[in-house]
């Protein structure tokens, strides 16, 4: 069964490029890795590049992680009324497989953004580094090249309203163009290790580059399942939710922000929780605790 849905997907704040192609929502064009796709709850179409047809099915079962057993995954998780509330509402939602370098700068950009100004930022570095990309009257751009980027000025990439995150997109593209920063290698690791080798390797950014876009990186390009993003959303999710359940009060009330110690802690926890899969259960209680709270702000 094809149990994807598009608007859940791309609207859950793991990717970036996807636009609805109607007020509806019912049909989305995005572009990974150079391919425009159109994508519908029934299924993916590849809509440039004839001469690769061949090649965009492993592509996209790649990308869209359409060997992810949905059935076996919830099925893993502990019973869970909240949860399974989230599932219901959001189900199709799948965690995407994306370009390591892209997801990597997009998260970056998601420092103390929300998801139309992460949106904004990237658009913006495509249209001032990307390659255009002609489809009918649309014009697409596509995702920087990290030399490209390495060679910018500072000023040059603060035209894209990056902000101070100017001098993180410079470091990684510096190091990634060098060889120094070799993405790729997160593949063969577990997430452990490979979560403790990428926030050694980013540590010359002391500030911006930590164990959240770290676990973004992981988990919504190398697939690492056990990987559980923890921001404001997520802390107030655990906090109404799972902190008197897991015993976890002291490390989520009263904070206004989180040490990397923190953090792990509370991952750990969600992680010995969820189990395997925590990653998906991130998805979904993201969802749930985002859309619940623009709901009830609509109704006062």
């Amino acid at each position: 069964m094809f149990d994807f849905d598009p608007t859940n997907t791309f609207t859950c704040g793991q990717a970036f490029r996807w636009f609805p192609a109607g007020k509806l929502k019912k049909e989305w064009l995005g572009i990974a890795s150079g391919y425009i796709i159109r994508a519908t709850n029934k299924g993916v179409e590849l809509v440039n590049r004839p001469d690769h047809t061949k090649d965009f099915p492993r592509f996209a079962k790649r990308y869209f992680s359409l060997d992810d057993d949905m059935f076996h995954i919830f099925s893993s998780m502990p019973k869970d009324e909240y949860m399974d509330s989230a599932v219901k509402k959001f189900r199709g939602l799948r965690i995407l497989t994306q370009d390591p370098w892209e997801c990597l700068i997009s998260f970056v950009c998601s420092i103390n953004k929300n998801i139309p100004s992460i949106r904004a930022e990237i658009e913006s570095l495509c249209r001032r580094f990307g390659e255009p990309i002609q489809f009918g009257n649309n014009r697409f751009f596509s995702f920087p090249d990290p030399k490209k980027l390495a060679k910018a000025t500072k000023n040059e990439i603060l035209s894209c309203n990056v902000g101070f995150r100017w001098k993180y997109i410079k470091f990684i593209s510096e190091s990634v163009a060098s060889g120094e920063l070799e993405l790729e290698s997160r593949t063969r690791r577990t997430y452990a290790d490979a979560r403790e080798q990428l926030i050694s390797e980013l540590s010359g950014l002391t500030f911006g580059v930590g164990p959240k876009v770290c676990d973004c990186e992981l988990l919504f390009s190398f697939h690492k399942l056990e990987a559980f993003p923890i921001d404001v959303w997520m802390l107030r999710c655990i906090r109404n939710n799972y902190a008197e359940k897991l015993e976890i009060q002291g490390l989520v009330n009263g904070r206004r922000g989180l040490t990397p110690r923190t953090y792990e802690k509370i991952g750990d926890a969600m992680r010995s929780y969820f189990g395997e899969y925590a990653g998906y259960a991130q998805q979904y209680l993201y969802m749930k605790i985002r859309n619940d709270s623009i709901q009830n702000r609509a109704l006062v």
